[in-house]
């Protein structure tokens, strides 16, 4: 991953937009982020961190990172672009914060609080557009996650000076984080967990065993009179932890088999005692039949008398009877007579009332015809009151909507030459690209004429080597060189490989010029390009100065303000599209309105003569109704009833009260012949019962005492049987309860083997991975725990990589190693010791100096880099920031750790140092230098 571009808003510090180009530091090298303590260094990649996982490299709470001098309407954002396998990534976030409302809240409060925002692309195309998803897409784009990163990318030298010198419990902690070692810790926890809760399950079992046989009966045992003493003992608390189970299983089954044969012996007394209770019972019910024949007897002597009675009070009420219905028959032919005579009246009024409904109707539709009227002239009273005022009203809403016409023109052509000034910067950005592509281009065919020349040089050499050796064999003693006139000749060329041809010569030659034209079409390619790019450059910030009306530095400042322009331009056309489509319609209406004036005037006056003609209807149906009331009243007066129906009702009546009286006689005259024939039916049966009695020859005290004592004999063997049958079912109940118990408590007893295994392969899991158990290769070794065994292998391969550096920076002098290594034991600690080349011995790391310790920590955070590299998949480093730690460190030992870090850079990798340091500041020629005032912080790149 390769920065490209980090444009910070209200972030932090920085509270004016801040823009970093890390194009202009180069694709490989150092550079430095340069600045005063507390300015804001750091910040940078917090924010490259934020912007990429949406959390900080320091730990900072997000909902924290709004600048403390942004005002209430400003966003709070982070934009970063980055180049990943050969193509242009750009993510923007914004974290939750509190911004300026859009409207003014009536409680005064106008604040409101912004969800977070996030969004990542791949050149236009949005990838994701959530912060949770666009999180995962950069994890699994780039490979790393948040913490992986920071530890690749981050170099942090107190955390590293921090794990050098601290002790090894301290270092475990440290480590712990470094190498993500949580979940094994927690691993080590849940075999503990695992361990006890087998344990507790074992254990349990052991409880229920006990518990079930405790609940053993044995009270039906002691009523059979067997000896249950072992059982007893048995059943004391815990004592059948110490029982085999066979010995259980066998004194349980005896219960059982002793219960059984009790059982069956209590059955047969039951079956005896209920066969008794019967015969005792069927000699009771032959008794209780003569006592019911008895008593029928007795009933119908009662019967007899009782019908007597009936039959002579029934033969009085039929005298009375006869008397009232004379009398009463006569009086109900008269009123009929003169209720037939009034009929004729009753006609007429029924005449009158139905000419009262009819005036009532006819009232009521008046009426309501009227109220409609009333109604209808308040409608198109009103209707006329608007169409007067739409008249007042449409010169001045015309007069608007042709001035919302005209405003949504003019921001149309606004927005049309924000969007032109869009497309120039877009041609900006692909004029960049193309800058950067005959770059490569110039690059490469430089590399190919430095090539081709190195090439043609050599056989130039290879040449000239040869025509010297042919020059030297025809030199001799005492003559001269014919190409210096030298008569010495102490060294003359000696014998080389096969000279060059000519020819090879010539081709070489051509080769390199035909480089050369490629090189200088390359560069005239760049040239070209770059001046294209320039002018289109200086164009686009000349029109968007213009058309901002304000001075803009670069492009995409311009292009930032220019979007911001066409956003607010796009809302405001928008809402006055709205506003125009809403003053359109409210125009049409007004202007149906106005039109219809004439139209309501008309029916105003077309109405008024309605209701004059409905008003003369209601008087004259008024006093027809009045007239035909005062008929009806007089009608009233006079008749005994309302209606003729309730006459008709009346008479109906009468009618009936006739034949009820003609029924009720012949009723009673049919009960007083019922009560002789009853009279007479009784006495015979009298006469029947009296005569059985005297054939059998019973009496009602010989019967009461026969009675008393079967009831007392059956009472008895009532007794019994219930006696041996509560006797029956407690023995039952025990001996099904006492079964159901053996079958718990084997079903336990074969649980206990599998759970007792379980409890013991889960203790022997946990010691192992907790460290609990002695190595049995040495009785001497120490025990270690599966996360400090895990933590230890990580740790020597940081050592590994992290001595490549510190060999580097040490001149070769030092070397880390775990001081188990140092001192040839067998232990498990963590601590670091340094072995000294220059003496041959091994010393503590707290024994060496502040510069020295400053390599050390470097060293260990550049091979925990390389590690984690290694670890992810050999994820590319492309980027490396280095922070503090170079203010500790004397001239030459600064120039060691700056090789390390320039051989470090040189390949393909930008590295970041951020100091304070002045030695730095003049020694690194590629800067962000970060300055701090009092109403925050700015950054700019200085590149010397």
């Amino acid at each position: 991953m390769k920065p490209l571009q980090l444009l910070l808003t209200a972030f932090g510090p920085y509270v004016q937009q801040t823009t970093i180009d890390f194009t202009e530091l180069g694709r490989h090298g150092l550079f430095l982020i340069y600045g005063d303590t507390g300015s804001g260094k750091t910040m940078l990649f917090d924010a490259l961190c934020f912007a990429l996982y949406g959390e900080t490299s320091g730990g900072r709470d997000p909902a924290q990172l709004r600048s403390n001098y942004a005002s209430p309407d400003q966003i709070c954002s982070v934009s970063f672009s980055f180049e990943h396998n050969g193509k242009n990534y750009h993510v923007r976030r914004e974290p939750a914060q509190l911004v300026k409302k859009r409207r003014r809240s009536s409680g005064g409060d106008d604040t409101t609080l912004r969800s977070p925002q996030a969004e990542l692309l791949c050149g236009k195309t949005v990838i994701q557009n959530a912060p949770t998803k666009v999180t995962a897409a950069v994890v699994e784009l780039l490979g790393l996650d948040a913490d992986q990163f920071r530890q690749v990318t981050m170099i942090a030298q107190g955390a590293f000076r921090e794990l050098l010198t601290a002790k090894s419990s301290a270092r475990e902690e440290i480590l712990r984080k470094i190498f993500m070692t949580q979940q094994l810790k927690g691993f080590q926890e849940i075999l503990k967990q695992q361990k006890a809760t087998a344990q507790a399950a074992y254990e349990q079992q052991m409880v229920l065993l006990a518990n079930e046989f405790a609940h053993l009966d044995l009270e039906a045992v002691q009523h059979i009179g067997q000896n249950q003493d072992s059982l007893l003992v048995l059943q004391q608390e815990n004592a059948i932890r110490a029982v085999p189970q066979q010995a259980i299983i066998d004194a349980t089954d005896i219960l059982l088999k002793e219960l059984s044969g009790a059982s069956t012996h209590a059955r047969e007394l039951l079956d005896q005692a209920r066969k008794q209770e019967h015969e005792t019972q069927s000699q009771l019910e032959q008794l209780r039949h003569k006592r019911q024949l008895l008593e029928v007897a007795q009933q119908n002597c009662s019967e007899v008398a009782r019908m007597r009675a009936v039959h002579a009070q029934t033969t009085e009420a039929f005298d009375e009877i006869q008397s009232i219905y004379s009398e009463r028959y006569e009086q109900l032919i008269a009123q009929k007579a003169q209720l037939e005579q009034s009929f004729p009246s009753y006609d007429a009024l029924a005449d009158h009332q139905k000419t009262l409904e009819r005036l009532q109707t006819q009232l009521t539709e008046l009426d309501t015809t009227q109220r409609e009227q009333q109604a209808s002239q308040k409608r198109i009273q009103q209707d006329y009151q608007e169409a007067l005022q739409a008249q007042k009203e449409l010169p001045q809403l015309t007069e608007e909507v042709a001035q919302l016409s005209k405003d949504i023109e003019h921001c149309e052509q606004q927005i049309a030459h924000t969007k032109q000034l869009s497309d120039q910067y877009a041609s900006i950005q692909a004029s960049r690209a193309s800058v950067e592509k005959t770059q490569d281009a110039l690059k490469g065919a430089r590399d190919v004429r430095d090539h081709k020349q190195a090439l043609a040089d050599a056989l130039m050499d290879a040449f000239t080597a040869g025509s010297a050796y042919v020059l030297a064999k025809s030199l001799q003693a005492g003559k001269p060189c014919p190409v210096c006139g030298s008569t010495d000749h102490p060294l003359p060329a000696t014998s080389t490989d096969e000279p060059p041809t000519k020819e090879q010569l010539d081709t070489a030659a051509q080769a390199v010029k035909r480089a050369q034209q490629a090189y200088e079409q390359a560069s005239q390619s760049h040239i070209s390009a770059t001046e294209k790019y320039r002018a289109l450059q200086t164009s686009y910030i000349q029109t968007a100065s213009e058309f901002l009306q304000a001075h803009v530095s670069d492009a995409t400042t311009a292009q930032t303000q220019i979007a911001d322009c066409l956003k607010q331009d796009t809302q405001q056309v928008e809402k006055w599209r709205a506003a125009y489509t809403e003053a359109s319609s409210r125009q049409a209406i007004l202007q149906k309105k106005a039109e219809a004036v004439e139209e309501l005037e008309a029916q105003l006056a077309n109405l008024a003569a309605q209701q004059q003609q409905t008003q003369a209807q209601l008087s004259e149906a008024q006093l027809e109704d009045t007239r035909v009331r005062s008929l009806v009243d007089e009608l009233l007066g006079a008749l005994e009833f309302d209606t003729k129906e309730a006459a008709e009702q009346y008479l109906s009546r009468l009618k009936q009260k006739r034949a009820e009286l003609e029924s009720g006689y012949q009723e009673a005259q049919t009960a007083c012949d019922d009560a002789k024939k009853q009279l007479v039916t009784a006495q015979a049966t009298f006469d029947v019962s009296l005569s059985r009695l005297e054939e059998l020859g019973l009496t009602l005290d010989s019967i009461l005492e026969d009675s008393t004592h079967l009831q007392r004999a059956y009472e008895e063997a009532g007794a019994i049987t219930r006696q041996r049958e509560e006797v029956f079912t407690k023995l039952s109940a025990s001996l099904l309860h006492n079964e159901q118990i053996s079958s718990r408590m084997r079903e336990l007893y074969a649980q206990l083997p599998a759970l007792k295994q379980a409890w013991q392969a889960a203790r022997e899991v946990s010691s192992v991975a907790s460290g609990d158990i002695t190595s049995a290769l040495s009785s001497t070794a120490k025990r270690v725990s599966f996360e400090r065994y895990v933590m230890s292998y990580y740790f020597n391969q940081v050592l590994t990589c992290a001595n490549y550096r510190l060999h580097t920076m040490s001149s070769g002098r030092y070397q880390l190693v775990r001081s188990d290594q140092a001192k040839g034991r067998r232990q498990t600690g963590l601590d670091i010791d340094v072995y000294d080349s220059w003496n041959g011995k091994t010393r503590p790391v707290d024994t060496l100096s502040g510069g020295e310790s400053f390599e050390a920590s470097l060293s260990l955070a550049l091979g925990l880099s390389d590690y984690v590299q290694r670890q992810t998949g050999g994820i590319a480093l492309d980027t490396v920031f280095i922070d503090e730690g170079f203010g500790t460190l004397d001239p030459d030992t600064l120039d060691q750790v700056m090789n390390v870090l320039s051989e470090l850079a040189s390949s393909d990798c930008l590295v970041g140092i951020i100091s304070h340091v002045e030695e730095l500041r003049q020694q690194i020629p590629k800067r962000i230098e970060v300055t701090a005032t009092n109403t925050g912080s700015s950054a700019q790149i200085v590149c010397e």
